[in-house]
């Protein structure tokens, strides 16, 4: 795509982020999910050192570790809507 058509789309995804941000308060189910997703993202972080294999060093390894505990012990933070990974895909 020419550079004008790009930023257009990202003009476009950045209004549509922009009005998910706003789109006001989380129902029951979705707030219950947004408390316990820090310690879930700490308890994937062991599957996707698994993934990794050798990619990454013991050293990386541990710090991984580390941070993931950290999150387990982060407590209650700020929920809201969020867009999770919004980026461009190739086909």
């Amino acid at each position: 795509m020419p550079a004008r058509e790009w930023r257009a789309v990202h003009q476009q995804a950045g209004v549509l982020t922009a009005r998910l941000h706003e789109a006001g308060e989380l129902d029951r189910a979705d707030r219950e999910q947004a408390e316990t997703s820090p310690v879930a993202a700490a308890d994937g972080a062991e599957k996707y050192l698994v993934r990794a294999g050798a990619l990454l060093t013991v050293d990386e390894q541990q710090l991984i570790r580390e941070h993931a505990a950290r999150l387990r012990r982060v407590g209650p933070v700020p929920v809201g809507h969020i867009h999770g990974d919004n980026q461009p895909r190739g086909r």
